[in-house]
């Protein structure tokens, strides 16, 4: 039988079919490629929304290693600054700090300011909404470091709505002293205290490493040091000698920094510094690298400003003086701004209840105060006797009696802030009724360049009254009493507030009290009206008449 060609013919169906194939696979994969596509575009989409919006993913967090879910401790992204926030209460709460409403003022009770308070107690923070800083008032008995202000990257926030102080990480870290990791890529967050997690690590690395309680003469010293961990060094102690060196660790080891040959260390935060204690029993202070910033030479030392590097020391005469050293602002050697002539400086011994003080050693941001022979005088802090020791007393204490007129919360006076002026006391021999001399305490108001601008002629007293949450500040004496800050302003005696003036602080970190700006003050010359009369005062600046007797707003009793 002949081929009729269907061999052929099924060769080329074959051949067709298999065409087919090829073309419904590629179709297929087109359709897969297309509906990827699509899908990612839906979620470039759904991302670009939600970026828009501010949303980010939720962030994990942990503390010490251990879960923490937001309903513990609530935090927010803000898409604006580009920074994770979280609640100061749910924070103190879930640490163990205490919280209170308000700022420092006893009269705060602002749900938008706070303070929280250490678990062991040494420490107060204070977070205030609208600023860039936080304050760290030290509770001490040591009395070696005084307030400090750390700047932060962020504004701290208010929310009016759920009533949260929320503070960005750097804030949270200097108040809580603990240090945050961030994996940007997982959103995971760790969160590791001093307490928790820090001193345990250190400890377990360095087996020198002097952070137990046993390890020191006292909880608070303890605490200070701790906090040097946060910067990598370790305060560390010879276990046959009981004494103290320092390591710092650097590229996965610990190198020496100061060997274990001194009996006390207390670091100062901030500045990266120690008040240390020789073997022979003398106080200076050393930096974390070494250099020694005050020469271990003087019976005791505490520092009373941060910023401008200034101590006050005692000496082998039994005299103090202060001794400035390398601050964050210079590294010049150490000099001596007060000299060892005086028995005291400061008004700390004095018996007063001004919540406004501030310092104790320095007062209007200007001038120290200092003692001698049961008169004071006043120095500035560059080393210049701006005022000789010729006062009674600095501030006076509680007014009582008709003096205060019947207000209400009554304070004793030692500065008025608003328009940078301190109280000093003059006593006087008066004679009564009876023609008997008795002894009064007169007081008047010199301004931070140490100018007589009140008179203590007929004044008696100096205090501040709060009520309603305002505070006002009077002087006068039993028959009639003047608002001190409106007669200041009307009779234009001084600039007021310089504290809205004051610089930012410098490298994170500043002392509560400031330099005055000489450069921004007013000029004060001719400001007072006619009624004038020469000062007792060596500065010999013109002054108004007895303020009992200005045309002013008089309150009578």
């Amino acid at each position: 039988m002949s081929d009729l060609g269907f061999g052929n013919m099924n060769t080329t169906l074959n051949s067709n079919n298999s065409g087919d194939e090829e073309k419904q696979k590629t179709k297929r994969l087109l359709i897969i490629i297309v509906a990827v596509m699509f899908i990612l575009g839906i979620v470039a989409v759904a991302l670009l929304v939600l970026i828009s919006k501010g949303e980010k993913p939720t962030l994990a967090m942990n503390i010490d290693g251990v879960y923490v879910s937001p309903n513990e401790v609530y935090y927010e992204y803000d898409n604006q600054t580009e920074a994770w926030y979280f609640s100061v209460k749910g924070l103190a709460d879930k640490l163990g700090y205490t919280y209170n409403r308000g700022g420092i003022g006893q009269s705060d009770e602002s749900d938008s300011n706070c303070t929280i308070i250490n678990p062991n107690g040494f420490e107060k923070v204070v977070l205030e909404s609208n600023k860039k800083e936080i304050v760290k008032y030290y509770i001490s008995k040591e009395r070696t470091v005084p307030s400090q202000h750390f700047n932060i990257e962020h504004l701290i926030k208010y929310d009016t709505n759920s009533k949260k102080i929320l503070a960005d990480e750097t804030a949270i870290e200097r108040a809580f002293n603990c240090d945050i990791s961030y994996d940007a890529t997982t959103l995971k967050l760790s969160i590791q205290t001093l307490e928790g997690t820090l001193i345990r690590a250190y400890s377990e690395t360095e087996p020198t490493a002097a952070n137990n309680t046993k390890d020191y003469a006292s909880d608070e010293i303890r605490f200070q040091n701790n906090k040097a961990l946060l910067r990598e060094v370790v305060v560390v102690r010879d276990l046959n000698t009981g004494l103290y060196g320092l390591k710092r660790y650097e590229n996965g080891s610990y190198i020496d920094v100061l060997s274990t040959k001194y009996r006390n260390f207390q670091f100062i935060e901030g500045i990266n510094k120690f008040i240390v204690q020789a073997e022979d029993g003398r106080w200076g202070i050393i930096s974390d690298r070494g250099e020694v910033d005050v020469d271990l030479v003087y019976t005791y030392l505490f520092c009373i400003d941060i910023k401008q590097g200034l101590y006050v020391a005692g000496t082998n005469t039994g005299k103090q003086c202060v001794v400035s050293g390398a601050s964050f602002q210079s590294t010049k050697k150490s000099k001596i701004i007060v000299p060892a002539d005086y028995e005291n400086i400061g008004v700390k011994g004095n018996n007063f209840n001004d919540d406004m003080l501030g310092s104790e050693y320095i007062l209007c941001n200007a001038l120290i105060p200092v003692q001698k022979n049961g008169k004071w005088g006043f120095y500035s802090l560059d080393g210049t006797r701006v005022v000789d020791p010729i006062y009674d007393g600095v501030g006076c204490p509680t007014a009582q009696g008709p003096v205060t007129g019947g207000r209400a919360n009554i304070r004793g006076c030692v500065i008025i802030p608003d328009i940078n002026a301190i109280v000093v006391q003059e006593n006087r021999e008066i004679p009564d009724d009876r023609g008997h001399m008795r002894l009064i305490n007169f007081y008047g108001l010199i301004n931070y360049k140490g100018e007589m601008k009140l008179p203590s002629d007929k004044i008696t007293a100096i205090f501040s009254s709060t009520e309603n949450n305002e505070r006002t500040y009077f002087c006068g004496n039993d028959e009639q009493q003047v608002d001190v800050i409106r007669f200041w302003r009307e009779h234009n005696l001084g600039e007021i507030n310089y504290s809205e003036k004051e610089n930012q602080t410098v490298n994170s970190v500043t002392n509560n009290v400031n330099t005055v700006d000489q450069q921004n003050t007013i000029d004060q010359q001719n400001t007072v009206e006619k009624n004038i009369v020469n000062s007792t005062n060596d500065t010999n600046t013109a002054q108004p008449q007895s303020i009992m007797n200005q045309a002013v707003p008089v309150i009578q009793n």
